[in-house]
């Protein structure tokens, strides 16, 4: 070893321990990291989750820290979007659907969106996360329904209730033109997919009812607005002109898109009506 002076050596030391420091610090997280990932991702498809949201922060802390794990084991190239409300009061679940989707694809391009509710969580790691050749129900089974299925009669139309979490393939989104733009509060909003699911002539595959089954975390059940049930009355004719086309006549701007660690955040301001 040649000769050092002793301010040298004294360098020389220092930036060896700081190197080994720095080891022994990342190494874990490397780890962590590496089995968080787990094997390389085999998913023949991108997947955006998109999740409409306002006031539910303990629900989406639950949300992710569940998520996360579940699709890393289905080895799911995915990324979750939280879509934010501020102004209108009642929530309008469908738009920010709507507003997601279109702002999602502006910049990126994904095979398979799946729309989920931030206070339901998946009990089986059977449920695929996955698109196929229909929209599919995923949320077949709640808990707090006593994981049963519902259909409804209403206008002459037979409707299964097919709220919570969803999968459409991008083109099959498009093709029914979203959600609605119109229903604000609760209810409704499913109902009228589900119409304008049967006005395109498309399949609604569901998973087997012992299989599909999801947690509800615990919240304040919203009060229904029946005024958005008789908007169903002209889903199968009205679809064609409020959905997608029609972003443009609502009166919403997105305020910022913040990308995350673990989601990306856009918030939306709608006017109230």
């Amino acid at each position: 070893m040649p000769n050092l002076s002793r301010d040298a050596l004294w360098g020389f030391l220092c930036g060896l321990v700081i190197a080994t420091l720095f080891v022994a610090l990342f190494t874990p997280y490397l780890v962590w990291e590496r089995l968080a990932l787990g094997k390389k991702c085999t998913s023949k498809e991108r997947v955006a989750i998109l999740i409409p949201y306002r006031d539910r922060e303990e629900h989406l802390k639950t949300f992710l820290q569940h998520m996360h794990p579940f699709l890393k084991r289905q080895q799911v190239d995915y990324s979750i979007y939280v879509i934010e409300q501020q102004g209108e009061p009642k929530f309008c679940r469908g738009l920010l659907f709507n507003i997601g989707f279109s702002e999602v694809m502006k910049t990126e391009t994904y095979d398979c969106f799946i729309f989920h509710d931030v206070d339901l969580i998946p009990e089986d790691d059977r449920i695929k996360y996955s698109c196929s050749s229909s929209p599919r129900h995923l949320s077949v089974a709640v808990d707090k329904f006593g994981y049963r299925m519902f259909s409804y009669s209403h206008y002459g139309h037979l409707i299964h209730v097919c709220g919570g979490v969803t999968a459409f393939s991008t083109s099959h989104f498009k093709l029914v033109n979203g959600f609605s733009n119109l229903f604000r509060g609760w209810g409704g909003e499913d109902d009228d997919m589900f119409l304008r699911l049967k006005a395109r002539g498309l399949d609604y595959s569901r998973q087997d009812l012992n299989i599909a089954r999801y947690r509800s975390l615990p919240h304040e059940q919203a009060e229904k607005n029946e005024t958005n049930y008789l908007l169903l009355k002209n889903s199968q004719t009205r679809y064609l002109q409020d959905g997608l086309n029609s972003l443009e006549t609502v009166d919403y701007r997105v305020k910022s898109t913040t990308r995350l660690p673990l989601y990306t955040h856009i918030t939306v301001w709608i006017d109230a009506k």
